[in-house]
């Protein structure tokens, strides 16, 4: 492929190995890349079949359209228009086929899922793909595939919100609502771990240093990690919570008023084991607070306990000793 575009090189947030698109995704393979943005790529494919014939890519590796999101196809949809319109401004074509393949059988020749935008002349190189003549099907047949297509069609109706119901619209609001609150919820929870955490670790740390006791040192990093076990829960939550907005959002696939998916059910396996506390709000908080804990405990075990002035007051005088 030709030169890389001058503009800036984004790494696919899901990539499969071994993946030509993949890899021109994220920049290790050169490529004529004519727009990057929205979770999609559009570039030129090596031997373009005419003047203007691009290949438009998801960001996300997806094999093949069965595989594709319905956030995914709205956002890949409105690309696809928008390049095509770009190309008629462009190349003006005589015509424009728009291809997407999937599967040997359909001629796809790359495992990721990518659409052909592809200018059209009269005259061009680019050969009809129909048969000529269409096979003869019979009465029949034409009817038992209309059957298998409608029933077929009735069952994978999707799960989410019918959006030309007005309805529908007005229960999807609610929902993204419902969603909402929790997020903010699980946010605020958040946020008073932290401050709660600053407010009793700090004060085992300052009763030690005034009494001079590590054991409350030791006490304090304790609440520290406790503190941040429930933050990692508050975080892990509002993570669920995000997910099922999204879903409701952009993919369109929760039962409509559906609250489930919005938690973790139940007791997480291992909930002590660090994955779960990979989070740049966690790590950054209360690994500090606890590394100063943890000097502050070295320090008083080196230095062993304080010693304490000798009682200065003379020995009460008996009766004896008085003049």
């Amino acid at each position: 492929m030709g030169k890389r575009c001058g503009q800036a090189v984004l790494v696919s947030p899901s990539r499969e190995p071994r993946c030509a698109f993949c890899d021109i995704i994220a920049g290790d393979a050169p490529a004529r890349v004519v727009s990057r943005g929205r979770g999609v790529t559009v570039f030129l494919p090596d031997e373009p079949a005419t003047r203007g014939h691009v290949l438009l890519v998801p960001d996300d590796h997806v094999s093949d359209i069965w595989a594709l999101s319905q956030g995914a196809a709205r956002t890949l949809a409105s690309e696809v228009l928008r390049v095509a319109g770009a190309a008629r401004d462009a190349m003006q074509p005589e015509g424009l086929n728009v291809i997407q393949s999937n599967g040997p059988a359909a001629t796809q020749t790359v495992n990721h899922l990518h659409v052909h935008v592809l200018p059209r002349w009269a005259n061009d190189a680019v050969d009809d793909f129909w048969p000529s003549p269409n096979p003869t099907w019979s009465t029949a047949e034409l009817d038992g595939m209309r059957s298998a297509l409608e029933a077929a069609v009735a069952a994978s109706k999707p799960a989410g919100y019918d959006m030309t119901s007005e309805q529908d619209r007005e229960d999807r609001r609610k929902h993204l609502d419902l969603i909402s609150g929790a997020i903010a919820r699980m946010a605020a929870s958040s946020a008073a771990a932290k401050g709660w955490s600053v407010t009793l670790a700090g004060a085992a740390f300052g009763v030690a240093l005034v009494r001079e006791s590590w054991p409350f040192i030791a006490l304090g990093i304790l609440v520290l990690v406790s503190f941040a076990a429930l933050d990692a829960r508050y975080l892990n939550a509002e993570r669920h919570a995000r997910k099922v907005y999204n879903s409701i959002a952009d993919d369109n696939t929760v039962v409509p008023l559906s609250m489930k998916g919005l938690a973790t059910q139940g007791r997480p396996p291992r909930w002590w084991w660090p994955n779960h506390f990979r989070n740049w709000s966690i790590w950054l908080f209360y690994a500090p607070l606890a590394v100063v804990g943890g000097v502050l405990l070295v320090i008083a075990l080196i230095a062993g306990p304080a010693a304490h002035p000798a009682d200065t007051k003379s020995p009460r005088e008996t009766p004896s000793q008085r003049p």
